[in-house]
């Protein structure tokens, strides 16, 4: 039987104490725009342990622990799973600790190269990797559910009344099939992470080479271009890469892969297009739906994303369509 909202404390306290741990504190961290929530447990001996609390109404901890499975088996570092209760949707998780990339880069911005390059060189290892696994698709449907995101809080920026909005809607919605269709049908698909920026990669300095690079945040791993985490991590929305780094991260990942660069960046734009107008309309709906406008501040920079992919000769049509209809 699931366990109500009300329930889930003392499940949660249940599911601590199974383990037979010498604790001695138990924090929270701050919750994230997600259902799911974290603690750390501090043990007697200095070591910690994290709790993710993912209420099944809402999240289901199956993909984390699969997906987790599948990157240690390729000999990555993602939190191992010590202990789960799936049906109330508690895990007892390895702990990588605070230090992400960003904060390590803030405090030591001249390791800027080393740490992107091995972000990259974790994602060739995917590419290479001959593990096999079953992963959703990153499909038509996906590909346009999370365009229309822009559809529905980004244009109303460019319309002149409600159904002129409509209009525009059903034009973005043509282009975007459009754009889909030209990605090509036989190219490579590999684990995709879908969310691989420096807020979730943690520096683990104790373990060498690409097991440094702690792997977090991969529930939601489809199977789709290898194009796309690399540019997750070069066009991030929080954060300015150097442009010099980025070049040559893109240019290690091509090397080390072995494809062609026009072929690469060809898809790469495709991609890198429909998550930069998903992000900016995700960041919009964060302000207009849920009253929350810090995200606004990011928007500029992924407009400059935008502009720079749409500068491709094959997005020429998405880049007709603003210039037909300029913001208000």
């Amino acid at each position: 039987m699931l366990a109500s909202n009300m329930d889930r404390a003392v499940l949660k306290e249940k599911f601590i104490k199974k383990q037979n741990l010498k604790l001695t504190k138990i924090e929270n961290f701050p919750q994230d725009a997600s259902f799911r929530s974290y603690s750390r447990l501090h043990l007697d001996d200095n070591k910690t342990l994290v709790i993710m609390d993912a209420p099944p109404k809402f999240e289901d901890v199956r993909p984390f622990v699969y997906v987790s499975s599948i990157l240690n088996n390729m000999g990555l570092s993602a939190p191992k799973v010590l202990d789960k209760d799936e049906e109330n949707g508690f895990l007892l998780l390895e702990d990588f600790g605070d230090e992400s990339f960003r904060k390590f880069l803030i405090k030591n911005p001249i390791e800027e190269e080393k740490l992107y390059f091995q972000a990259v060189d974790v994602l060739v290892e995917i590419y290479r990797s001959s593990i096999t696994y079953n992963l959703e698709e990153y499909n038509y449907d996906k590909f346009l559910k999370e365009a229309l995101v822009f559809a529905e809080y980004g244009l109303e920026n460019f319309a002149n009344n409600k159904q002129h909005l409509k209009s525009l809607q059903d034009e973005y919605k043509e282009i975007i099939t459009d754009i889909f269709n030209l990605l090509p049908k036989s190219a490579k698909k590999i684990l995709v992470h879908r969310d691989y920026h420096v807020d979730n990669l943690h520096y683990l300095p104790e373990r060498n080479g690409i097991k440094a690079v702690g792997l977090i945040d991969f529930q939601d791993a489809v199977l789709g271009s290898p194009t796309y985490d690399l540019m997750s991590l070069i066009e991030d929305a929080r954060r300015d890469v150097n442009p010099e780094i980025a070049n040559k991260a893109i240019s290690r990942f091509i090397k080390s892969i072995n494809v062609d660069k026009d072929e690469f960046m060809y898809e790469y734009n495709i991609w890198a297009m429909q998550r930069n107008l998903k992000i900016v309309g995700v960041f919009n709906r964060k302000n207009l739906r849920d009253n929350n406008p810090n995200y606004l501040q990011f928007l500029p920079r992924v407009w400059g994303y935008l502009k720079n992919n749409l500068s491709q000769s094959h997005l020429a049509q998405m880049k007709n369509f603003f210039a037909k209809y300029p913001s208000k």
